[in-house]
């Protein structure tokens, strides 16, 4: 799991002052550091935001290791 986390582009994600939480499918949730918390460590500005600081998608690994992000898809059609 460290691995893929590790190797995955969170830019975006990142909160200025709060964690931001990430649940996966087995119920484990991670905490990407807030800017605040990341101190020295160099990331471009344009990876951090203010407005949300909790994922509502779950993720998942995938056997070739790369994160899978699902989402509840809704019917809106009126059929």
């Amino acid at each position: 799991m460290l691995e893929s986390i590790t190797k995955a582009d969170w830019c975006g994600y990142y909160h200025i002052t709060d964690r931001y939480q990430i649940m996966f499918d087995d119920g484990a949730i991670v905490e990407l550091f807030s800017k605040k918390e990341l101190g020295e460590l160099t990331l471009n500005n344009a990876c951090f935001q203010n407005e949300n600081n909790k994922d509502n998608g779950i993720y998942k690994i995938h056997e070739s290791g790369i994160l899978i992000r699902m989402l509840s898809a809704r019917n809106t059609s009126k059929n």
